[in-house]
């Protein structure tokens, strides 16, 4: 990363190279994910990030949620064409409630995020993580062993904002149906892959933006975090080879 003061910028960028969702029903489970526990009730999601200080509307809840689940629908078809069944968990939890894990293959506990089409960062929240690179979360569920990246687009963050439903409260189901479509639109790319002993020696390292500070002159961040830049991933094939 390069830095000025509080502005920082990306050093190298990774250029996407998109992946077309094989099935579109995947994207369709997604949005009726999201839906559900957002503007659908039967569920619900925390209002903001660790140690971050804005509160989301259930739009904006909504966007993270559907492209999130985009995101392991898209990890599980990578797998897939390497012969791994694998599916994400949809089912609905309560505020307060959430997965001790997004995948697991076997033994190995895969933790997923997800971004934009241009991202290139993968941000941890500083709050979660101890100086020495320990997860102060780990107690609550599984450990992860590999985290990945992937990029969505289009951006359902961008798509509810240019129709105005980013912050709303509530919405007619129908009404963000037009929003977010066609589904067949949305393409991913799996960017690659790092391994928990890397995360925590970024962490070690002090790869670290703090609240206030602004990404690429666009992006505020209202959290500190720890950061790991993507053209630092390892392709998701040795990853999984290095864990095994």
């Amino acid at each position: 990363m390069r830095s000025v003061g509080l502005a920082y910028e990306v050093s190298q960028r990774v250029p996407f190279e998109p992946v077309q969702f094989s099935k579109v029903d995947d994207v369709r489970a997604s949005f009726q994910f999201a839906w559900d526990m957002t503007f659908g009730k039967l569920g619900g999601h925390r209002d903001h990030r660790t140690g971050g200080i804005t509160r989301r509307a259930n739009g904006e809840i909504f966007a993270n949620t559907f492209q999130g689940k985009m995101a392991e629908h898209a990890v599980c078809q990578f797998l897939a064409g390497r012969g791994l069944d694998v599916r994400p968990d949809l089912a609905v939890m309560e505020l307060g409630a959430w997965d001790s894990f997004d995948l697991k293959i076997g033994p190995l506990v895969i933790a997923i995020k997800s971004t934009k089409k241009f991202g290139n960062l993968l941000l941890l929240e500083a709050a979660d993580w101890e100086p020495d690179g320990t997860y102060r979360h780990g107690a609550k569920g599984a450990s992860t062993d590999v985290t990945t990246l992937v990029r969505v687009d289009p951006s359902p963050e961008d798509l509810l904002r240019k129709a105005k439903f980013l912050h709303k409260s509530q919405c007619k189901l129908n009404d963000l149906k037009w929003v977010v479509a066609p589904l067949e639109q949305y393409r991913f790319q799996v960017v690659g892959a790092v391994t928990r002993q890397f995360l925590a020696a970024a962490v070690r390292r002090g790869q670290f933006i703090p609240r206030g500070a602004t990404l690429n002159g666009r992006t505020n961040l209202d959290a500190d975090n720890y950061y790991v830049q993507a053209c630092d991933f390892s392709p998701m094939d040795q990853i999984l080879n290095q864990a095994h």
